[in-house]
């Protein structure tokens, strides 16, 4: 499908069926592999925001935490470094903004302020 424009396989393997034009099967592979990364970017995001909302230690986060750097990593090299950037951006917000809704946190067993610290008398 990415080489359509210059090969014409697809026209020639379906005798010309097809009504879609030369340029439409790279476009989508190309919109289907942003989509995809942009997925997994906010997928692996809200897997960071639960573990830490959970309170599990901060480095059960980075397990999930280097998917995110290599969907960003495959953006990059699909677009440019500031696009792949915004789109990272924009899935990690996603991510922590579904983190919010879906994740209940951990309940603490000990206050923060117990009645004993917080009396002054």
């Amino acid at each position: 499908g990415l080489s359509e424009p210059w090969t014409g396989i697809m026209k020639h393997v379906t005798e010309g069926s097809l009504v879609c034009n030369d340029f439409f099967f790279p476009l989508a592979g190309v919109a289907v592999v942003i989509g995809v990364q942009c997925y997994i970017a906010a997928f692996h995001t809200g897997a960071v925001f639960t573990h830490l909302r959970v309170g599990h230690h901060p480095a059960a986060a980075a397990a999930p935490g280097i998917f995110i750097v290599i969907a960003f990593a495959v953006l990059a090299i699909r677009d440019n470094f500031v696009l792949a950037l915004l789109e990272t951006l924009a899935s990690v917000a996603v991510g922590v903004a579904l983190g919010f809704v879906l994740v209940k946190p951990k309940e603490r067993s000990v206050p923060l302020l117990s009645p004993e610290e917080g009396d002054t008398e």
